[in-house]
């Protein structure tokens, strides 16, 4: 069985070249040949912050999880707390600066624009609550 990659290219770096490519491939965590095929066939490599995500995705249960507490208290009391308004207030502003950490650059602005009428709406529904 032969290899997938039968042709060989070679080429040559000096140290500071050598160090610089080391640090991108640990940081991309693929393997030399992996990276270097692909800056050379793409140009690129896209690397996905998954913690960014995941953390975004905490807040957010966080946020539905405080909305829900407010909804069931206001449906038992007839009244919401202000504080409890602020609180929520608060993490969607830090929902707004974790999307803006992982928002790649090229759909920045497509993103930032689409999230801010959404949490828009649901500030207006908490205000009206």
């Amino acid at each position: 069985m032969g290899r997938e990659r039968s042709k060989q290219i070679m080429f040559f770096v000096n140290e500071e070249e050598y160090e610089a490519i080391q640090q991108r491939v640990k940081m991309t965590r693929l393997n030399r040949s992996d990276y270097l095929r692909t800056m050379a066939l793409k140009g690129i490599i896209y690397q996905e912050d998954l913690e960014s995500i995941r953390q975004l995705a905490y807040e957010i249960n966080k946020i539905g999880v405080n909305i829900n507490q407010i909804a069931k208290l206001a449906n038992e009391k007839g009244t919401v707390y202000k504080w409890d308004l602020n609180d929520i207030r608060k993490k969607l502003d830090q929902i707004y600066r974790l999307f803006g950490e992982i928002a790649k650059p090229k759909t920045d602005k497509e993103i930032r624009k689409a999230l801010k009428k959404e949490l828009e709406k649901i500030k207006k529904e908490i205000h009206s609550a």
